[in-house]
Parts: structure tokens; C-alpha cells; sequence
């Protein structure tokens, strides 16, 4: 894309500035679980292998559910489905505020992970839906900007909340109650932007499914969904835990250390339309996966110093590939099939975070670090071959 063409926020439709801005808040939810979860499951008793697990099974039902939610989102629209996405996870909160024992918390995490499959099948599908085709790489990079920017917040509130309610026995629930909330506030916002229409006509639910499965680059897509998610939740997805076991940090800090992780990765995303510019997207996620082959490999030095700067660069180099790898992938499947596409992409993703936040657990437990991240770097360079050998043929066209 030239200079001309470039692409402005302001030139975007008002339905789709709308879904956009509105990731704020479901990226602020997010910040507050991804910190408070753990803690208030710690609070009341549960190990980390039983937390891995308690997480493992929520996967499961994410990936089950939505591997429907996108079809069902094609057939009443993409808003329809995000809202009772957002309701869901705006209930499991204050379920999960008021459990103290291991049932509670089983029923309040899966109708949370119900809600997340509707919601992640739907998130760039429907502000994708209220614009133009060359302004979606673009709207693309704005939702994860939205996201890391409402994550923030929400890491931000987690840090001054622990701090103000110190003086609770349990400040974690209050934390939850108001993030439920927040969720209330985004089903009403979302219950605004007007569905998208596809002819469907002709087309049986399993052949969608089928025609998608058939082709190979899906199947590739699919593949490296599972890869690149169970990396991710190997390394971040029980952050805070291992933080906290292996260099003793307090609660406070590991906050701070949330806060500063999505603020980096928010930059990253404002500055890579530069770097979009300069060189293709297949160039840059190339480059990407073998740099964070080296900072996999570093992060098993046992040294805070060096650890927690490496936290920091493989959270860009994460989010670069959300937009130079996903993002395409996205684009190339045909418009009408993107809903189902995304549910089965998630489906997929969420296999791979099931599988990884189970055996993460059971090395958390064990303190065996440097296994860790031996088997992150295994996914790393799985995930690289996959790229090249099953995807890049299809992505090496989209270039912006």
C-alpha cells in the first residue's frame, strides 16, 4: 500500500469505528483475568497442577463451542452471537467472585470459556464486516490495538485495586465483580452494530465445513493456530505463577510486569504499519519466527534481569505475527466462509492451549524450568515448518 492509499481511522464507517473501540473493553476484562484468575484459585486453595487442569478443561469447552460459533454467527449475525458471548463471560465472573470451592469454579470457568468461543470467533470478524476490503488489514492491526490497550487498563486496575483493598481478606473477588461489569457495559455496546447478510442459500452445514477442511492451506492454517496458541499459552499462559515461584516476586510486581508486557505490545502494534510498508507480511513473519526461536532459548537462563526483558520482546514478537500471519490467513479464505473459517481456526487454537496449559501446570509443579522451555523452543521450530511448508504459498500474495 503507498503512501496515498494509506489507510485512516477516521475514514472507517461509524459501525465499524464502533466494533473497533469496543475491543477496549473486552481486552480490559481479559487484563484483569489473565492476573486476578490465578490468584483467587491460589486464594482458595488450589494447586497449580489443578489450576493447569481447571484451565486445560475451559479450553476444551471453548474449542467445542466454537467450532459452531462461527457458522451460527454466518446464519444470525455476527453481533448477535458476540453479545451473548460478552453476557456469558459478564455472569461467569461473579460466579467465579463467590466460589470458594473446586465445583463452583469448574461451572463458573466453562460458561466463562462458552463465552470466550463466541466472543474470539466473532472479534475480527464482525469490525471486519462493517468495512471496505482494502481498509481490513488496517481494521485488523486496530482491534489488537484496542486490545492491548483495554489489557492495560485492566493490568493497571488489577495493580491499583490489590492496593487499595489490601486491607480485604479476598480483594480478588472484587476485581472479578468489576470486570463483570465491564462485560454488561460491552453486550450493550455491541447490541448497536448492525449484522452483516450473506447469501447461504444452497449451502448444508456439513458441506461448509467440508469445502473449508478439503484445502490444504486450511488445513496448514489450522495446524499452525494449534502450534502458535499452545506456544503462547506455555509460556504466558500461567506467567504470574511461574513469576511468582521461580524469583519470588510479590503480587505488586508481577502486576507492574503485566502492565509494561501490553503496553510494549500495544507500541509494537502502532509502529509495525511501518515496518508493513518496507516489507511484505510473509518477510516479516519469516524473520519473526527465527528471532523468537533465540528468545525461547534465553528465557531458560535463570536470571530475573534477563528473564523478564525476554517476556517483554517475545510479546512483540507474538504480536507481530497476529498481523503479519493470522491476519492474512484470515483475508485469503472467500468472505462468506470467514465466520465458519474463524470458528474452527479458535477450535483449533484452543486445542493447542488445552494441551499446553495441562502440561505447562504439571512442569510448573515440578520446577523443572529449563524442560519448559526446551519444549516451548520444540513448538517454536514445529511452528516455523508448518508456515513455510503448508501456508506460505497462499500468503506469499497478500503483501498489505
Amino acid at each position: 500500500m503507498s503512501d496515498g492509499e494509506r489507510v485512516r481511522f477516521r475514514q472507517l464507517s461509524n459501525t465499524g469505528r464502533l466494533a473497533i473501540r469496543s475491543e477496549f473493553l473486552f481486552g480490559f476484562g481479559v487484563g484483569v483475568w489473565s492476573i486476578v484468575l490465578n490468584f483467587q484459585l491460589s486464594f482458595c486453595g488450589m494447586t497449580d497442577s489443578q489450576i493447569g487442569t481447571l484451565l486445560s478443561v475451559g479450553y476444551l469447552v471453548t474449542a467445542f463451542v466454537s467450532f459452531f460459533a462461527g457458522r451460527l454467527g454466518e446464519r444470525f449475525g455476527y453481533p448477535l452471537v458476540m453479545v451473548c458471548g460478552n453476557l456469558m463471560m459478564g455472569l461467569a465472573y461473579a460466579v467465579l467472585a463467590f466460589s470458594r470451592t473446586i465445583c463452583p469454579f469448574y461451572l463458573g470457568h466453562m460458561l466463562y470459556s462458552a463465552g470466550m468461543a463466541c466472543s474470539m470467533s466473532m472479534e475480527y470478524n464482525l469490525p471486519l464486516s462493517q468495512l471496505q476490503e482494502n481498509q481490513k488489514q488496517y481494521a485488523y492491526n486496530m482491534v489488537l490495538v484496542q486490545y492491548f490497550m483495554g489489557s492495560i487498563a485492566g493490568n493497571l486496575s488489577c495493580g491499583l485495586g490489590i492496593r487499595l483493598l489490601r486491607s480485604c481478606r479476598n480483594p480478588y473477588r472484587y476485581l472479578l465483580l468489576f470486570a463483570g461489569v465491564i462485560y454488561i457495559v460491552l453486550a450493550a455496546i455491541r447490541m448497536r452494530i448492525p449484522r452483516r447478510n450473506y447469501d447461504l442459500s444452497g449451502r448444508k452445514e456439513s458441506r461448509v465445513y467440508a469445502s473449508l477442511l478439503a484445502q490444504k492451506r486450511v488445513r496448514g492454517y489450522l495446524l499452525y493456530g494449534f502450534l502458535s496458541m499452545g506456544l503462547l499459552i506455555m509460556v504466558t499462559g500461567m506467567l504470574n505463577l511461574l513469576l511468582r515461584s521461580r524469583f519470588r516476586m510479590p503480587d505488586t510486581d508481577i502486576g507492574m510486569i503485566f502492565t509494561i508486557n501490553s503496553l510494549i505490545g500495544c507500541a509494537m502494534l502502532m509502529l509495525l504499519p511501518l515496518l508493513i510498508r518496507k516489507f511484505s507480511l510473509f518477510k516479516i513473519s519469516s524473520f519473526v519466527m527465527a528471532l523468537q526461536l533465540c528468545v525461547l532459548a534465553a528465557m531458560a537462563i535463570p536470571s530475573r534481569t534477563f528473564f523478564v526483558p525476554m517476556i517483554f520482546l517475545r510479546t512483540m514478537l507474538c504480536n507481530i505475527l497476529y498481523t503479519s500471519a493470522d491476519a492474512p490467513m484470515l483475508r485469503s479464505v472467500e468472505e462468506s466462509a470467514r465466520g465458519t473459517y474463524s470458528g474452527i481456526r479458535v477450535f483449533s487454537n484452543y486445542l493447542g492451549m488445552s494441551a499446553a496449559s495441562l502440561l505447562s501446570g504439571i512442569v510448573l509443579q515440578t520446577q523443572k524450568y529449563l524442560l519448559l522451555f526446551a519444549i516451548c523452543s520444540g513448538i517454536a521450530l514445529a511452528q516455523n515448518l508448518v508456515y513455510h511448508l503448508s501456508c506460505a504459498g497462499s500468503l506469499k500474495k497478500i503483501r498489505t
